[in-house]
């Protein structure tokens, strides 16, 4: 099955993260930055939903992304100018 989604827009629940828990440092794009790891029970993009997800939430992050940890669980993905085709 395919789903083609364009550029994202996600609704997501709130996670509490208390502050001592940001133990980790992430490199991104910004610098390194604070951030905690979790393990999301279920991630839903269209159709898809996909369990045991492994996160990281990020200190004051302005928005969220989908990483490997959920995209390696396709069966294929493809990203072409800001549309992203998923597979599963």
């Amino acid at each position: 099955m395919n789903g083609t989604y364009g550029a994202p827009s996600l609704n997501h629940g709130s996670i509490n993260v208390a502050v001592g828990h940001f133990d980790k440092a992430m490199r991104t794009a910004s610098g390194t930055v604070p951030a905690a790891t979790t393990v999301l029970r279920d991630v839903r993009v269209g159709r898809i939903s996909i369990g045991d997800v492994r996160a990281a939430v990020i200190a004051n992050a302005p928005q969220s992304v989908l990483g490997m940890s959920f995209l390696s669980r396709l069966k294929s993905f493809e990203m072409q100018r800001d549309r992203l085709t998923l597979s599963w």
